[in-house]
């Protein structure tokens, strides 16, 4: 797969969660491609996904009353990226935040967008992945 014009020549698309969660767990290997973060479309609408999350502190310290959780331990966000959106507790600039996860298998489990799992619209090709953030080692 290749970048022509700022945008992917083919649709990215994962028939095995296995290829999905080796891509984007922390572990770099020779034999397959790992990244930081994707970009990916569903409904009509932009979201992101990222791995070690939020480093500013006073908005992590803010998120975790929100959500009862301890957002140094997530290493995965998820976030709706939407200009129209109004701003909320879980808000920040355009961006409303769908969830932190703790890790991959936490993220592709129970992670949830518009009340479906991430890991069956993934699976179902209903995501489509229109950029990905390469991992910096």
């Amino acid at each position: 797969m290749s970048i022509k014009n700022g945008e992917w020549e083919a649709p990215i698309v994962y028939d095995d969660i296995n290829d999905f969660i080796r891509e984007y767990s922390s572990y770099p290997n020779d034999e397959y491609e790992t990244n930081q973060g994707m970009d990916f479309e569903y409904n009509g609408k932009e979201y992101h996904l990222c791995r070690y999350p939020m480093e500013d502190e006073e908005l992590k310290e803010k998120f975790s009353k929100v959500t009862g959780k301890d957002l140094s331990k997530c290493e995965y966000e998820v976030a709706l990226i939407d200009r129209n959106l109004p701003q909320d507790e879980l808000s920040f600039d355009n961006v409303h935040y769908i969830g932190w996860y703790t890790d991959i298998y936490d993220l592709v489990e129970n992670c949830e967008i518009e009340g479906k799992k991430f890991k069956d619209l993934l699976l179902s090709h209903e995501i489509v992945v229109t950029g990905k953030d390469i991992i910096w080692f």
